[in-house]
């Protein structure tokens, strides 16, 4: 089990991010920001969607993606590629 939190500064605001992962897949995510994102309830389904992702290679990317697209997220100045940055930082994944 590995467990890390980070903050990580976007263009549009700071990004923080609790994470617990087990056997390469994340277990647990919190993620919390200090910029406006539409839909209000945008992280809690990107929370959701990222539960079980694998840590390493395009997975976590792929799912923030999907959800951006999917729930037609608007967060002018923090992108899928910020919050997958945020998420590495935390687990030390390169």
């Amino acid at each position: 089990m590995v467990s890390g939190s980070a903050t990580y500064k976007a263009v549009g605001g700071i990004i923080r991010v609790s994470v617990e992962e087990v056997d390469g897949r994340i277990k647990d995510i919190e993620i919390t920001i200090d910029f406006e994102i539409h839909p209000e309830d945008a992280i809690h389904h990107i929370e959701q969607a990222l539960i079980y992702s694998k840590t390493k290679g395009r997975e976590i990317l792929t799912h923030l993606k999907m959800e951006f697209s999917r729930l037609k997220i608007k967060s002018p100045g923090v992108t899928p590629v910020d919050f997958e940055q945020a998420i590495k930082l935390a687990l030390d994944v390169t």
